[in-house]
């Protein structure tokens, strides 16, 4: 399929834009066409003040994406930390009996101290955890 479009290093009109958005049934582009916001020229640019700017520069790329979100460079959050803990509650993930009520907590990483695992009961209606008891 062809649009009769070609590509001469000028910028797509919003005409134009708006036959590809129809042609590739893209709503998002169509949005975009439909949009004033940008197809408005720009009339000034003034000057707003300064501020310091920071660019932290870590060797080699450390991203990975966690519930749609890209996490960058995470990884040295967890080296800077003094601990660094986790929840765990099998329940989640497995509904039995056994399990319900029952969380871990996870020390993954302590600097000045030991690390493990310690079994709590969690209080959902509180959304709290309490040590459990011995009988």
């Amino acid at each position: 399929m062809q649009l009769g479009y070609r590509c001469q290093g000028k910028r797509i009109g919003r005409q134009d834009l708006r036959r590809v958005a129809v042609v590739l049934g893209a709503a998002h582009l169509l949005r975009l066409a439909n949009s004033d916001i940008y197809w408005d020229h720009i009339a000034e640019i003034k000057p707003a003040g300064s501020e310091m700017t920071y660019d932290l520069i870590v060797p080699g790329t450390h991203n990975f994406v966690a519930d749609d979100i890209i996490a960058h460079n995470s990884g040295a959050i967890e080296q800077d930390a003094d601990v660094v803990a986790f929840i765990y509650r099998e329940e989640q993930y497995n509904r039995t009996e056994e399990n319900a009520g029952l969380a871990e907590i996870i020390v993954a990483k302590q600097r000045n101290g030991p690390t493990g695992m310690v079994k709590l009961a969690f209080l959902k209606e509180f959304t709290r955890f309490e040590n459990m008891w011995k009988e």
